[in-house]
């Protein structure tokens, strides 16, 4: 999406909504995927429970910081630090010990 800043394309636009809707839709379906598959049965209503309100609960609060950035500094801007924000998320998940896991670690206690 940011590059619709720089190259104004319908196209470009177009392809960028797609993936913006697609993206999250393969992200639940292989996150709640996995998350019930290494969740004991008794505890899968309270973690599906917990992430859903994480999830639901953080977007008035993106809602609001991408409103404040955007009336404060415009629309492109606020593209920008989501893209950032989107960059960031990457690197932690990347640099964490989590894609180099071979086998879910043993539960302790």
């Amino acid at each position: 999406m940011v590059l619709t800043i720089w190259i104004p394309s319908p196209w470009l636009a177009a392809l960028c909504f797609f993936l913006i809707g697609a993206g999250p839709m393969l992200w639940v379906i292989s996150t709640t995927t996995l998350r019930q598959a290494v969740t004991p049965s008794h505890a899968l209503g309270r973690v599906s429970a917990i992430m859903v309100t994480a999830t639901s609960g953080s977007r008035p609060v993106g809602a609001a910081i991408g409103a404040l950035v955007g009336a404060t500094y415009g629309a492109e801007t606020c593209i920008v630090v989501a893209a950032l924000g989107f960059l960031v998320q990457a690197a932690l998940i990347l640099t964490s010990p989590v894609p180099h896991l071979a086998r879910q670690p043993e539960v302790v206690g």
